[in-house]
């Protein structure tokens, strides 16, 4: 075993106290070597991004800097009435105390992208510790596992993504360590603070009731391809008089723009067709919980696919990184090298596909992400002085 298992980042995480863009190449080197901190300075690194990025009014982080101005200047019970009209409590909860404290906004913002990618890092390192891989196949994945995550769209810091570290927090204590309490009390949190992770609940507990997982994920990949080619307003049309309520929604969905950019959509098609790919070959090699996990993540997936790219993009925010975890865990336990060669051409299609939905979210945002290039936000202590207010968000 590797002796810097056993040290701290600590030129790292005193660099990132100077500058946190010179400490970045180091602590890419500690996370390689293993040392304790590093994923702790990566995560505040990513914070440090999310409090210098400038949205504008493509993307929900500019409204929430009108939230906030605006529940500033609540009082208790005018904060009750605002939240009575919502049902993602928790988010509108931590605006209205830190904004009693008096905390800029900014602040608020990096310690929840802090506390959100550290998440990530913290369940990918559990998972990579416990498979025993070298320091170069743990690199290797974090990398893959780094770009699984919706980077750019994980920096706004929204209310999904808050609820998706969550959920996944819920998916490593219910399904890894088998702490059920704990983890339902974390998927009750992931619900209230966002609450389309209602929908994992029933698709969780219908998968969990089925014997036969092999033909659950070749139907999986069936009502995929009927989804790709079929109009979902023809499934629709059946439960009209059975769920009024019900297809009412999904059509006020379908009248709203359903179509992302191809390379998006692109990179979506790859990373299900991957994903049922990689279940169809290695389900008898993986425990049964992470399977019943991984198959709940990309159904889900798959059935809001027909409702368009804004709505099914959100749902693969879980998925993906779970998926990496599954090829982390194959790729420490498999020795047959045909099972080896498959492993492999996904691992390489979903960095691909990774890097096709990355490339196109930096250029999508890339007036968003100017201040990063900035020589004045080198430093730490200019960083921590940048304050934005709506009339910069306004004027972008």
């Amino acid at each position: 075993m590797n002796k810097n298992i056993k040290l701290y980042a600590y030129r790292s995480f005193f660099l990132f106290i100077i500058s946190p863009f010179l400490s970045l190449p180091f602590i890419f080197i500690d996370i390689y070597n293993r040392k304790k901190g590093a994923l702790l300075c990566l995560a505040l690194f990513m914070g440090i991004l999310t409090y210098l990025l400038l949205p504008d009014w493509s993307l929900d982080l500019a409204r929430y800097y009108q939230s906030y101005e605006l529940i500033k200047e609540y009082s208790f019970e005018e904060f009750k009435n605002y939240l009575s009209l919502r049902s993602d409590y928790v988010y509108y909860f931590l605006f209205f105390i830190f904004s009693r404290v008096g905390v800029k906004f900014q602040i608020l913002l990096f310690c929840l992208s802090t506390f959100n990618f550290y998440i990530l890092f913290y369940i990918y390192n559990k998972v990579a510790v416990q498979c025993s891989i070298s320091n170069k196949e743990y690199f290797k994945k974090f990398i893959l596992y780094l770009f699984s995550i919706a980077i750019l769209y994980y920096l706004s810091a929204t209310r999904n993504s808050l609820a998706c570290s969550f959920f996944l927090l819920f998916a490593y204590n219910y399904y890894f360590l088998n702490r059920k309490k704990r983890g339902i009390i974390l998927l009750i949190t992931a619900i209230i603070t966002h609450i389309s992770f209602l929908v994992y609940v029933p698709i969780m507990l219908i998968i969990s009731l089925i014997k036969n997982k092999k033909g659950l994920i070749i139907s999986s990949l069936l009502i995929f391809f009927l989804f790709s080619v079929i109009p979902v307003e023809r499934f629709l049309n059946v439960f009209i008089g059975i769920l009024p309520g019900f297809t009412q929604k999904a059509f006020i969905y379908l009248a709203e723009d359903r179509i992302g950019h191809w390379t998006l959509v692109l990179s979506h098609y790859l990373i299900i067709l991957l994903g049922l790919i990689f279940l169809i070959s290695f389900y008898k090699k993986l425990d049964i919980r992470f399977l019943t996990l991984l198959t709940s993540l990309i159904l889900a997936v798959i059935l809001v696919f027909p409702f368009g790219f804004i709505t099914y993009d959100r749902y693969t925010f879980a998925f993906k990184p779970v998926l990496v975890l599954g090829l982390v865990i194959c790729s420490s336990n498999i020795v047959d090298l045909h099972s080896k060669r498959i492993l492999y051409l996904i691992e390489k299609t979903a960095l691909f596909s990774f890097l096709l939905y990355f490339t196109y979210s930096f250029y999508l945002y890339r007036y968003n992400i100017m201040p990063y290039f900035s020589f004045e936000n080198m430093f730490l202590l200019n960083i921590l002085s940048t304050e934005y207010t709506l009339q910069d968000i306004f004027f972008l």
